[in-house]
């Protein structure tokens, strides 16, 4: 019986063991080209090795989590100015 391919991971997902270059991760969020200097200017980690850049998916994980936190995420949460 034959093998199938793995499946490849849905749009946006990332495991915390997955170390994602940085054409995958843009490819996968559908970020454009200005999108990774300007994670990497609100605190995302990245790893160059040569002229490649990486992304541990634990530190992309950890991204989200503190944007998640921010004040600006958390009044977006689509109530009203008055709080309702």
């Amino acid at each position: 019986m034959k093998q199938r391919p793995p499946e490849p991971p849905r749009r946006g997902s990332v495991s915390a063991d997955e170390i994602l270059p940085a054409a995958v991760l843009r490819e996968r969020f559908g970020w454009g080209q200005r999108s990774l200097p300007e994670a990497e200017r609100r605190g995302l980690r990245t790893v160059t090795f040569g002229r490649w850049k990486y992304v541990l998916g634990k530190h992309l994980l950890s991204f989200f989590e503190a944007l998640g936190n921010e004040p600006a995420a958390v009044e977006g949460n689509g109530e009203g100015n008055d709080g309702t």
